[in-house]
């Protein structure tokens, strides 16, 4: 099995491009926490920012289920539907209020879709 030229490319371009910036860190502090100032770049709320971050995996992921060639069964939507109300609290816990009743609650619900998993 011969394995595509581009993907070995890309693999070793970002491993040099990983070093580049480890090194390159010890130099420059990166606007980040504490750290952050004007003029570096595009500041988000850390809402927003957090939404932005966590939206990609459940749309990634149904984009993926979606186009994938593998023939749909009942527990390959099954493992979608737990997917997808995982990331789904763990958006709704972004966007609620300040009720730590609701917090727990909607902690536990990716706990529970974890364990029904095993």
């Amino acid at each position: 099995m011969t394995a595509d030229p581009t993907y070995n490319i890309v693999v070793i371009a970002w491993l040099i491009l990983s070093v580049v910036i480890f090194i390159s860190l010890f130099f420059v502090i990166a606007p980040y926490g504490r750290h952050i100032r004007s003029g570096w770049g595009l500041a988000l709320s850390s809402k927003l920012g957090w939404v932005m971050m966590e939206a990609c995996s459940p749309l990634i992921f149904a984009l993926c289920f979606i186009l994938g060639n593998v023939p749909l069964s009942i527990t390959s939507i099954i493992f979608l539907l737990l997917w997808e109300a995982h990331t789904s609290t763990v958006l709704s816990f972004i966007r609620s209020a300040s009720r730590v009743h609701m917090r727990r609650c909607r902690c536990l619900l990716p706990c529970l879709a974890f364990f029904l998993t095993l």
